[in-house]
This record gives structure tokens, sequence and C-alpha cells, in this order.
């Protein structure tokens, strides 16, 4: 997990805390998406950055939704 501007308030480690549990939770569930991170818009709204992955894992996060969406 990265963070995109060094965490400088509560709210700002808050955000980091979630894209870390958030990376941990993927990873338990044998996805990585390493360019998850903390990030904060322009206008200043904290934010966690999902960033990007190839195919094969948006296919595999969405086949795990749907196989345990109650």
């Amino acid at each position: 997990m990265g963070t995109k501007d060094a965490p400088s308030s509560l709210e700002d480690t808050i955000s980091g805390n979630a894209a870390n549990s958030l990376t941990e939770a993927f990873s338990s569930i044998g996805i990585d998406l390493p360019s998850i991170q903390s990030a904060r818009s322009p206008e200043g709204r904290l934010y966690v950055d999902l960033g990007s992955c190839s195919p094969a894992v948006a296919y595999q996060l969405a086949h795990w939704i749907q196989d345990h969406h109650q």
C-alpha cells in the first residue's frame, strides 16, 4: 500500500489504515491489488484509490463476489 501524500492528520491515518485493511482483505482471498493507496482529491477529500488491475484479476474479484453474494 502506498500513500500519495504523507499522513498529516488523523483523517490521513484513517484513510491509510482503510487502504491497508482492504489490501489485507483482498490478499486473504488470493487477490493482489498492489495499486491500492490512500489518496486526497484536489478539494482535500480523502479516499482509497483502488488503482488498476489486469483483466484476470478483475475477473477473479468479480467471480469471488458473485460466488459469495448472499
